[in-house]
């Protein structure tokens, strides 16, 4: 039952999906509220635990996908000329983010340790660039900031994650070294074991993509899988070596 249920969602999506989109109501805010009414509080559909296994990994694919798509679409001849705005927001803005969000939890939550209150802005503030991806392919917005933002989306996660960790061990006691040297061994990790990932499987798989390519020995249906299956692949080794699958898909996505 809630196997179909999810699957009709996802048919009602695919044959109204155009109409709706003119009126700017995207994927996000579909699934979102068909979600919402199908839930457990509304009309008891589908009761799916958001700490089990399943639902972790079938959200950690649907991410994998996205930013590897997104990170497909990006202009790098255009992007090597323009780094400044990318790099201002995820090396200015984010970090600033994440401090604007603890002052505010502070304030919010005054009883709540202040490890935990990082805590949840690690969490809030690398929002995913799905939930504005009318900006993001609305072609009447400048295609500089349209990059930036596409970038800013797909790195944004991978970056946060070492300070999310550590704030973790932090509020449950269970950091045994420094805080900053817990923060650069967490960076180190996620950011080079994800890029060599995703630069491994993007790489390879690109190559392999365009030689079978101008030989001829893909058919038709098998274009829209190779990439699925070199995100899907990128993310895989990302996990295996301990670093961050965001980054890899993203990394994958712009090699490939």
């Amino acid at each position: 039952g809630e196997l179909a249920t999810i699957v009709a969602i996802i048919a009602v999506w695919g044959v109204v999906s155009r109409p709706l989109d003119r009126r700017g109501i995207t994927s996000a805010i579909f699934f979102t509220m068909a979600g919402f009414l199908v839930g457990a509080k509304v009309f008891g559909l589908l009761d799916v635990p958001a700490e089990s296994e399943v639902a972790q990994r079938v959200t950690e694919v649907a991410l994998v996908l996205l930013l590897f798509s997104d990170a497909t679409r990006l202009d790098l001849g255009a992007l090597r000329h323009e780094l400044g705005w990318p790099s201002r927001l995820l090396l200015i803005g984010l970090p600033l983010t994440l401090l604007a969000g603890t002052g505010v939890g502070v304030l919010v939550f005054p009883g709540m340790a202040l490890a935990s209150v990082f805590l949840l802005s690690t969490m809030l503030c690398p929002t995913d660039a799905a939930l504005g991806q009318r900006v993001v392919t609305d072609p009447s917005v400048p295609a500089r900031i349209r990059q930036a933002l596409d970038v800013e989306g797909g790195l944004n996660d991978g970056i946060a994650v070492p300070f999310f960790l550590v704030a973790l061990d932090v509020a449950n006691a269970e950091l045994t070294s420094g805080t900053t040297w817990a923060v650069v061994k967490n960076a180190a990790e996620q950011l080079g074991w994800g890029m060599a990932a995703g630069l491994a499987a993007g790489l390879v798989g690109g190559l392999l993509f365009r030689a079978a390519e101008r030989r001829g020995w893909i058919d038709g249906e098998w274009r829209q899988i190779v990439p699925l299956a070199i995100a899907l692949l990128a993310y895989a080794l990302a996990l295996t070596l301990g670093g961050s699958g965001s980054i890899a898909a993203f990394a994958g996505g712009l090699v490939f």
